[in-house]
């Protein structure tokens, strides 16, 4: 399934799968991480605006605009506008990403 942490998070929290708070406390716990709970990033531990893209659309969503000759799944426009960034920074931000989600 290509959901988010969030959207599985709160949709355990509403079956009733996990406590009431769950969601509150998984996210506060996320945002203290980098990128996917893997060190470095920035200066001081601040994310740089690639990992911060790739955390805001999610591990599922990277792997799917990042597998080799998926490129044109999306329109540049649209993963553009997704990504927040310009769009002669997609194809970077594309290449970039399919190292991330190897690793």
């Amino acid at each position: 399934f290509f959901v988010s942490r969030d959207v599985a998070s709160i949709m355990l929290q509403e079956m009733g799968l996990a406590p009431k708070d769950f969601y509150e406390t998984k996210r506060k716990q996320w945002e203290r991480k980098t990128a996917f709970g893997k060190g470095g990033g920035g200066k001081g531990g601040s994310q740089t605006r690639k990992e911060s893209a790739l955390r805001q659309i999610g591990y599922s969503l990277s792997k799917v605009i990042s597998l080799p000759g998926k490129e044109n799944s999306f329109s540049i426009d649209d993963l553009s506008h997704i990504l927040d960034m310009k769009i002669e920074k997609v194809p970077e931000f594309i290449s970039w990403a399919r190292e991330k989600v190897r690793s």
